[in-house]
């Protein structure tokens, strides 16, 4: 019972302070149009909040899966709150490994779904951030501008899931698939015997387009020849067309995923790593790959906020 009731007085609390923000900038129409900019996501901005000079800065995580795989609304908030404060620990330290962030009193904002990316905007006054770098006794807060623009490498920390769509509806319109398919087959005995299991693999999934294994096997084949984009591409393509087959072997979907994860892990794509490693648990596998998938992620979370 004191569980419950400690649970439900720090909701009250959460609520109330997230409420008085609510009221102090308006109904989130009236903050679009009066604070456009803080709906940004990666963005730092200096705004009065609760008669307090605040940091506002703003993170976003993309819906990728849908159907038995669709992120909860719990999992797409905690996802955005680390986009969010991530980017804002990085961009107060400006990239000096040495400094390490602090703050206190973060609060949320706004939070809600466009149906595609979920945006959390959280807000926390200066005097509870603190900037401090090592063999430096005294820490002061560094000020943000917020009318200095992203630089290009944070814009590219978004975590590839913007630009890397994870379910493409047509395979057989894909550029890669189309250059191949036109390739002369010319003299057999000139094209090594790799190349020849690659445009068999894409001669299948031309006459099949769910054809899901070969369009994994030629994941691996790119992977094996370190042509890592190519790679994840198909990965994605092998795992949207197992996740429409109510009869595909579970194991094997696993598998998918976790190549996909362990991919996105080798191009730096520590986001959307995140995602296929929380996809894994929704997975009906082993203990084994469960633990290694939770291990995975404690690990990446990490990074993220390093």
């Amino acid at each position: 019972m004191k569980k419950l009731l400690g649970i439900f007085i720090s909701f009250l609390q959460f609520f109330s302070l997230a409420l008085c923000a609510f009221e102090e900038l308006g109904k989130i129409d009236a903050a679009r149009k009066t604070h456009p900019e803080i709906f940004i996501p990666k963005s730092i901005h200096e705004i009065i909040i609760n008669g307090q000079l605040s940091y506002v800065f703003a993170g976003q995580a993309e819906q990728l899966f849908s159907g038995e795989f669709s992120e909860s609304e719990s999992e797409l908030y905690e996802e955005a709150t680390l986009d969010a404060k991530s980017f804002f620990y990085e961009k107060l330290s400006k990239g000096n490994k040495l400094a390490t962030v602090a703050m206190s009193h973060c609060s949320v904002l706004y939070r809600y779904n466009d149906k595609k990316n979920y945006i959390v905007i959280l807000f926390v006054p200066k005097d509870f951030v603190q900037v401090s770098v090592q063999n430096q006794k005294k820490c002061l807060p560094i000020p943000v501008s917020s009318r200095k623009k992203n630089s290009s490498k944070n814009q590219a920390t978004v975590s590839g899931a913007s630009t890397n769509s994870l379910f493409n509806k047509n395979i057989a319109s894909e550029k890669h698939l189309s250059e191949h398919l036109k390739m002369p087959l010319g003299d057999q005995s000139s094209i090594s015997v790799i190349e020849r299991r690659k445009r068999k693999y894409i001669s299948k999934l031309e006459k099949n387009p769910n054809d899901s294994f070969s369009a994994y096997n030629l994941a691996k084949m790119y992977e094996n020849e370190n042509n890592l984009e190519f790679a994840l591409k198909y990965y994605q393509i092998s795992l949207n067309l197992a996740s429409k087959d109510i009869f595909f072997d579970s194991q094997e979907k696993t598998n998918m995923i976790l190549s996909a994860a362990q991919l996105c892990e080798r191009l730096g794509k520590n986001q959307l790593a995140l995602k296929y490693y929380y996809l894994i648990l929704k997975c009906d596998t082993s203990q084994k790959i469960r633990q290694l998938a939770t291990t995975k992620i404690s690990q990446l979370r990490l990074k993220t906020m390093e």
